[in-house]
């Protein structure tokens, strides 16, 4: 939980320009009204914001204060986050506002989580961000979709979504450029985001179990969407798709097969190089040479266009095959689905004939 700020001198000013509000009387019609936000210092979008200040989130009424503590979150992260409450208004403070020397370069973003709730148990309607910068200008950039295979359990974290961008290097950790948090039915928006910067990016979603800020991959629901660029001529890109898995979720291999004679007696089969116990999947593609093999873990695989009888193979191995005509490795990541897997690897455009 966040720690208590001492009112220094900048604190106590916003709190004496605050006006208290007095709480609901008991008994009467039960609330069931979600709590909103009034207003922030600074204001959405600010620019020019420069240390020394308090930050402060005014609600539409009194809050469950531990449920808004637990989950806000300013990035860049400042480290040891110290708030203060005054009636409905949440003051926070850091050394990011405190110190000119301190603060980050570009935008500084505070989320209040779609957790928070009132008093009475009443949960906001959404996750609610601000942004502000010191900058003169923020970046234009925004993303923007849906989360699709969210845990239906009612104990269930909501979805953290980052912005980054992965860092060439298997060894090296992936920028975070920006993070919030998607709706209870898997909307999200983040911005701002830096334009044409370092390549293209990715959206990575989890469900957070164990509340750590990382992904537990053997453990925890999580996604990642298709890569997008944010450039001057385009700064958004809008209506992404991310769908979660786990560690045990199958995945799917499909393509094409691409051979002059045709595709009778043809067997495409796909063996897991680090587990040999495991038989491989076979399957025989269709009259146009389309093929599928579906519930496949995540994985090595080497995917093999074969000849011979399928049901020979099927009963006596991969051995009674007459030939290899093709072959391919690919590593399949959880709930993946590779599609235009072709065999061979590029399928030769049909000729025309005069």
């Amino acid at each position: 939980m966040a720690a208590r700020v001492r009112r220094g001198a900048p604190l106590l000013a916003l709190v004496l320009l605050g006006c208290a509000q007095m709480g609901a009387p008991p008994g009467g019609p039960v609330d069931d009204t979600p709590p909103s936000i009034l207003s922030t210092f600074p204001a959405a979008d600010s620019t020019g914001v420069r240390p020394p200040f308090v930050a402060s989130i005014t609600f539409s009424e009194k809050m469950d204060k531990r449920s808004v503590e637990k989950t806000l979150r300013v990035f860049p992260p400042p480290g040891r986050i110290r708030t203060e409450w005054d009636t409905n208004t949440l003051f926070v403070e850091n050394d990011f506002f405190a110190r000119a020397d301190a603060a980050p370069e570009g935008p500084i973003t505070i989320l209040v989580s779609g957790q928070a709730e009132d008093r009475r148990g009443n949960k906001i309607r959404e996750p609610f961000s601000f942004t502000f910068t010191s900058d003169e200008s923020l970046p234009r950039g925004s993303v923007s979709g849906t989360i699709e295979g969210l845990s239906k359990s009612p104990q269930a974290p909501p979805a953290t979504v980052r912005a980054i961008l992965p860092m060439e290097s298997d060894s090296a950790p992936a920028r975070v450029l920006l993070e919030g948090e998607a709706s209870r039915e898997g909307a999200f928006r983040l911005r701002p985001l830096p334009l044409g910067e370092g390549g293209p990016r990715l959206v990575l979603a989890f469900q957070d179990e164990n509340e750590d800020g990382t992904i537990d991959f053997d453990r925890e629901l999580y996604g990642y969407s298709v890569s997008f660029a944010l450039t001057p001529e385009q700064p958004a890109a809008d209506s992404l798709r991310i769908r979660l898995v786990s560690a045990d979720t199958p995945g799917s291999i499909e393509g094409m097969v691409a051979i002059d004679e045709g595709t009778d007696s043809l067997v495409v089969a796909v063996e897991a190089e680090d587990d040999t116990a495991v038989a491989p999947s076979l399957v025989e593609p269709d009259s146009t040479g389309a093929y599928r093999v579906t519930d496949l873990r995540a994985g090595a695989y080497r995917v093999r266009l074969l000849r011979g009888s399928f049901e020979k193979m099927r009963v006596d191995g991969l051995e009674s095959a007459t030939s290899v005509l093709s072959e391919r490795s690919l590593v399949l990541r959880p709930g993946e689905a590779v599609e235009e897997f072709c065999l061979p690897e590029e399928v030769p455009e049909p000729q025309v004939t005069h």
